[in-house]
């Protein structure tokens, strides 16, 4: 695959995912809703403010919270694709292999630092590892 032809693919799953997860987060915002008025909620949804769905149910209120993270970390790949670097490890700085981008487009490590990261145990406090 060209490197064109895989940066539009990965771009295109990841703005699939972030409408999804709008759509569970913001279910009163319309399929068709800009990318504003999407990235407002996600941000009233961070600051905790009106609509959160969680009030009153811990369960709702954790996967709100997942949900969450995992769009601002399409958000953050997104950023990426846009200003660069993108396909590049924020560890070691070398370039992703573009199955794994494929598989997972916003992953942020190579497959070698990822594989530290996880044993170092530093994916603790990220509710997405």
């Amino acid at each position: 695959m060209r490197t064109e032809e895989m940066i539009e693919a990965v771009r295109q799953r990841l703005e699939q995912r972030l409408r999804e997860l709008g759509a569970e987060l913001a279910p009163d915002l319309s399929a068709d809703a800009d990318a504003r008025a999407l990235r407002a909620r996600l941000e009233d949804l961070n600051a905790g403010k009106a609509g959160t769905r969680c009030h009153g149910n811990t369960l709702r209120g954790e996967l709100d919270a997942l949900h969450l993270g995992e769009a601002l970390y399409l958000e953050a790949a997104l950023h990426r694709l846009a200003v660069g670097p993108f396909a590049e490890c924020i560890d070691c700085h070398q370039k992703i292999d573009q199955a794994r981008l494929l598989v997972n487009p916003a992953t942020e490590r190579c497959k070698a630092c990822q594989q530290d990261w996880e044993a170092a145990g530093s994916h603790a406090a990220d509710p997405l590892s």
